[in-house]
């Protein structure tokens, strides 16, 4: 990212681009209101920076671009600075386009991805707790772990139960969560059982009679989405969690069955993230030690009074995080995340394979199943991907292991 557009994005006029070196741009001729006064500009000579400018309702008059008001000379060079992100943007996603009525969300996520401190995650948290409060690690959590609903790696999936007593509000704070996230990623569930799950998997060819002539099954169905169910309260739903959740992310599940008289075996592969939410936690034990437990904030009386804050406050403002402005923004920067089909870990140093051995050794001296060292170091390099633009590579860092290693511990109580 150049310094001219962190410029902008920061506001500093003194980094803003000269309109002369960017001739081939847009927004050399348009209309704008800045501070009460209109202005209209025109180029004459772009290569001698000639214009014609309209101040207010004057009429327009023959000047050079060094004779613009400053404010004016601001605003055009931002959004010449903009458009030239916008067109990085345009190459990063290629050959895919971006919806141009979008650009102002994707050059907004873009700048704010590559400001240093982890300002991309931190914005995130923050939105989403202004419709949900007291749970900033709950949401931190799903957020890194949803990184990897794109992300190509070896190491084992992420996935996470969602607890809490009954009102603490797990479906509202979770369902804000993965707001963030295009709705191309995600697909949601009220509940699920095993065959509604697996005959989502079918394509069925029909004539023109509407005849069903075909059957067809498609295992990349979930692949790479993420996947939130609320409320998995009883038995039936277990099987249908193993199913997304196997840890093996190159063999799929199978299930066979008879449809309009032919066997066919229907399969789903894992999808990169599942979230479930539950008042007692899954205790199913081939599918508890796949996900990672976590705990929506206890209702005491303060936290009570403190969510009852924000939700009277959405009432009566009419609020929704969906119609939220800064929204389109957050989706469009975790679909830059997401956009990674051939990223790459540099390779591992002894020093870090001995830093592997020993956390791997402190896990399993603490209970931990190797399910669940594996799902700390997924962790690990979901707290890389976050930061790979402001670093410009993507390496496990020393920060990113105690990040990962605060948030994965934070939410064991139940299985330590």
């Amino acid at each position: 990212m150049s310094d001219n557009a962190e410029g902008v994005f920061d506001g500093h006029a003194e980094n803003s681009v000269s309109i002369r070196n960017l001739v081939e741009d847009p927004g050399l001729s348009g209309d704008v209101t800045i501070d009460g006064v209109a202005y209209g500009w025109d180029a004459i000579d772009r290569s001698t920076g000639r214009y014609r400018l309209r101040i207010g309702d004057s009429g327009f008059r023959e000047t050079e671009y060094d004779q613009f008001p400053e404010a004016l000379r601001v605003h055009i060079d931002e959004q010449v600075a903009r458009e030239k992100v916008f067109r990085e943007i345009g190459e990063y996603f290629s050959p895919r386009d971006i919806d141009r009525s979008l650009k102002d969300a994707y050059v907004d996520a873009w700048l704010t991805l590559h400001t240093p401190g982890n300002y991309f995650l931190k914005k995130c948290v923050g939105h989403v707790m202004s419709y949900h409060a007291l749970d900033r690690e709950y949401i931190q959590l799903q957020l890194i772990g949803q990184t990897r609903a794109m992300f190509s790696s070896v190491s084992s999936l992420i996935h996470f139960d969602g607890t809490g007593s009954p009102g603490a509000g797990k479906n509202d704070v979770t369902y804000h969560v993965t707001a963030c996230a295009p709705d191309r990623y995600v697909c949601r569930f009220t509940t699920v059982s095993p065959t509604a799950l697996m005959y989502r998997t079918i394509t069925r060819m029909k004539d023109a009679n509407g005849k069903t002539v075909s059957v067809s099954v498609d295992p990349d169905t979930y692949r790479n989405k993420i996947i939130l169910i609320t409320e998995v309260a009883d038995a039936t739903g277990f099987p249908a969690l193993k199913a997304l959740a196997e840890t093996d992310e190159r063999a799929p599940f199978v299930h066979s069955a008879t449809v309009n008289g032919e066997s066919i075996d229907m399969k789903v592969k894992g999808p990169r993230c599942v979230i479930t939410t539950s008042v007692e936690g899954v205790n199913d034990a081939q599918v508890k030690r796949r996900f990672i437990h976590t705990s929506v904030s206890e209702d005491t009386a303060d936290n009570l009074l403190e969510k009852l804050d924000i939700v009277e406050e959405l009432l009566y403002e009419q609020r929704s995080i969906d119609e939220d402005p800064f929204t389109p923004t957050v989706q469009a920067g975790m679909d830059i995340i997401f956009h990674t089909p051939k990223i790459e870990f540099q390779q591992m140093r002894l020093q870090t394979l001995g830093l592997i051995r020993t956390l791997g050794k402190m896990f399993a001296s603490a209970g931990y199943s190797l399910t669940n060292i594996k799902q700390f170091h997924a962790l690990a390099e979901c707290c890389a991907v976050w930061k790979r633009f402001v670093r410009g590579y993507c390496r496990v860092e020393v920060e990113d292991v105690q990040e990962a290693w605060f948030l994965f511990s934070s939410f064991e109580r139940e299985r330590r």
